[in-house]
């Protein structure tokens, strides 16, 4: 071969490389921005889903009827048909966030509490079934968290704010403040013939005020995370609050135990501690169990006589905020961060 072919030879050879690393460039290039295009995508579709998503349900209450049930989410209420689930209406609210819903006791009004995170709290009161607003409440600081019925014409808030109020529906000004929580009022209960309020706080404490005049008779600190929630143990059918065995009232906190008290004589009657944090409860029609919603999607039944879990349920995978017995047939209605409404039947709940 001579030089000049030799020569040619090298050209071409050096040439068909650089062509060869010009495509595999270029190809490289291609799959990085093939990559990068799929990661946008990916990310924008993981944006809308979040933006997409429905806010987590925060409460729930059935009709007086038991016919529907009510769930809260954000800014607005959804009527579903019970048992189907089917949505029948949505009712809209001014609060930016819902985080209670109480039926009045002739169930003729439904008191709808919460508001804006750390500016002001607010209690909606409207007519039931329309919902038509009827009052507006509002003097807190910061959300309401919890709302109870003294009679059909006085409600009783705890907030955010650390303080509790009183108010006749209809007035603007609350008819007293009660102070003495040292953080935020989670929730609030009604007992002894609407005579006495008992509140459960961030402070740990689950304290016992005189409707009457406002004074605090006695504070039960034997929890020792945040009190989650409180609920009265239901009468049995055909008893009269005035004839039966001092109320009781359970709690759930954040440190896993579930505690039975009888606050009109401060005593602790029994407690125990269950594997995950405890949400919220419901107790059974005739106070005959209690179900626990907890934060890992389960839903724990236990007996109140022998504080034991009979049951767990797993209801899914996230938070469950919410749950509701039904008053007739025993089911609960089980509300979750997901924004997803369950029913659970009584046979589950036994036999699991």
């Amino acid at each position: 071969m001579s030089d000049r072919s030799h020569h040619s030879s090298s050209v071409l050879g050096v040439t068909d490389s650089i062509v060869r690393f010009v495509l595999c460039a270029a190809h490289m290039v291609r799959v990085r921005q093939s990559i990068l295009r799929c990661f946008c995508l990916l990310c924008l579709a993981m944006a809308n889903s979040v933006i997409a998503a429905e806010p987590p349900i925060t409460s729930l209450v059935f009709d007086p009827a038991g016919n529907s049930i009510i769930a809260a989410s954000q800014s607005y209420m959804t009527v579903h048909e019970w048992p189907s689930l089917k949505v029948n209406r949505t009712v809209p609210s001014s609060l930016v966030l819902i985080q209670s819903l109480v039926f009045s006791p002739n169930g003729q009004k439904l008191a709808v509490a919460g508001g804006t995170p750390a500016e002001t709290g607010v209690v909606e009161i409207r007519s039931w079934p329309k919902g038509d607003l009827l009052a507006v409440h509002e003097g807190h600081e910061d959300t309401v968290q919890s709302v109870a019925w003294i009679d059909d014409n006085t409600i009783v808030t705890g907030s955010l704010d650390h303080e509790i109020g009183i108010w006749s529906v209809g007035l603007k000004k609350p008819i007293r403040r009660l102070k003495g929580h040292s953080k935020g009022v989670i929730a609030i209960q009604v007992i002894d013939g609407g005579s006495l309020i008992v509140s459960g706080a961030l402070d740990q404490n689950v304290r016992v005020w005189k409707v009457e005049t406002g004074e605090l008779l006695r504070t039960l600190n034997n929890h020792t995370r945040a009190v989650n929630e409180l609920k009265t143990q239901p009468l049995l059918p055909g008893q009269d609050s005035a004839v039966r065995r001092p109320p009781i009232v359970a709690s759930v906190s954040n440190d896993r135990t579930v505690r039975l008290w009888q606050p009109t004589i401060g005593r602790l009657i029994r407690f125990c501690r269950i594997d995950a944090v405890p949400l919220t409860l419901t107790w059974g029609p005739q106070g005959e169990w209690l179900a626990v919603a907890c934060d890992d999607g389960k839903v724990r039944v236990i007996n109140p006589d022998t504080m034991e879990v009979t049951a767990k349920v797993r209801v899914n995978d996230s938070w469950l905020y919410a749950i509701e017995t039904h008053p007739a047939d025993g089911s609960l209605a089980v509300g979750s961060r997901q924004h997803r409404l369950q029913r659970l039947t009584e046979d589950e709940l036994v036999n699991k």
